[in-house]
């Protein structure tokens, strides 16, 4: 299952490219919206990971 999905994304990173997609969307999306993006999902990955001792 997990190689599936990875042949998939795989896919479609592919095909964003090959179709000049990303090149449109980065028009929208710059590097002041990917990283708060980022940091904001890692931090509740994050967040559901570490145990608290002592709770």
């Amino acid at each position: 299952m997990i190689q599936g999905s990875l042949i998939v994304a795989g896919f479609v990173h592919a095909m964003l490219g090959f179709t000049g997609l990303m090149g449109l969307l980065l028009r929208f999306v710059g590097p002041l919206t990917i990283v708060p993006t980022l940091i904001l999902i890692f931090i509740f990955l994050a967040g559901t990971r570490v145990k608290v001792r002592g709770s």
